[in-house]
This record gives C-alpha cells, structure tokens and sequence, in this order.
C-alpha cells in the first residue's frame, strides 16, 4: 500500500504552477503572434492558450493549499496505470489522427470520428446515443462558428458546399 504524502501533492501542484506560469508569460507570448487591432479579446489568437495556462495556474494552487492524503493499494494503483496508461496512448493516437485529418477532411468530419471514439475510450457504451452525438455536435459547431460567430473553419473537402 502506498500513501501519497501531502509534500508530494504539493510538490505536483508546485510543478504545474510553475509550467503554467512558464506557458502563461514565455511560451504564448514568444510563440504566439497576436495583432494590436484585435476588435475582440475571444477572437485573439492568444485568448484560449491564456486560459488554459491560467487554469493550469488555478488547479496547481488548489493542489498547494489542499490536504492530500490518498490511499493506493499497490494492486489498484498496477491496474490503473496499465489501464489509464493504454487510454492516455489512444487518446494521443486520436488526436494526432484529427491533427494528420483536419487539412484533408476539415474539421467536422474527424471531429465526428473524434467524438465517438473518445466517448467510447471514456466509457460510454449506448451506440445509438453515441452515433447521434457523434453526428449532431460537430455539425451543430460548425454552424455556429460559420454562421453565427461568422469565425471560418476548415471543411477540407466539403469546402464545395460554401464555395
């Protein structure tokens, strides 16, 4: 059995403050070109990495301040670590699939694929609801960032259908 000590979680939560931090005012303002006539901060190319460092910032503070004391049998945690470990791998694969995907087929169709198959990594047996999700969401996106934020996404080969 191991115990996972309250200096360990702050040790991770230090370590995730710290790339957070280091994402936050290195990494996005050296590798992202932002313009200076930005009309809207939600449509600046630094907006969405900004909150995600931030919130990286966020969840290592609350592993700082919290108490943590779990208790992992080493069984359990053998297990979970294959298991977590072969799902971390297909997740990767999956979104190296849409990253190769996207210039050929745009981004709704992977999308589809996408959906379905990290909705079945998570756990989600029931194919009909799974099929109409899968179809349903990407679409429903695509409309909206088209049609209404008027903000263009690659469609690949559907680009005929607004061409």
């Amino acid at each position: 059995m191991r115990l996972l000590r309250m200096h360990e979680s702050r040790l991770i939560g230090l370590v995730i403050v710290a790339l957070g931090l280091f994402a936050f005012f290195a990494l996005i303002p050296i590798g992202i070109v932002t313009p200076s006539n930005n009309k809207s901060l939600a449509l600046a190319p630094d907006f969405w990495p900004r909150i995600i460092a931030s919130v990286f910032i966020l969840m290592g503070i609350i592993l700082l301040i919290s108490p943590a004391r779990y208790e992992l049998s080493s069984s359990v945690e053998q297990f979970c670590s294959i298991v977590q470990l072969t799902r971390l791998v297909l997740l990767f694969g999956i979104l190296f699939g849409i990253y190769i995907a996207t210039p050929q087929l745009g981004l709704v169709l992977p999308s589809m694929l996408m959906v379905f198959g990290l909705s079945w990594l998570a756990g989600e047996r029931r194919c009909k609801l799974l099929i109409i999700l899968s179809f349903f969401g990407p679409i429903a996106l695509a409309v909206f960032f088209i049609h209404i934020a008027n903000i263009p996404i690659p469609l690949g080969i559907f680009e005929f259908i607004y061409g």
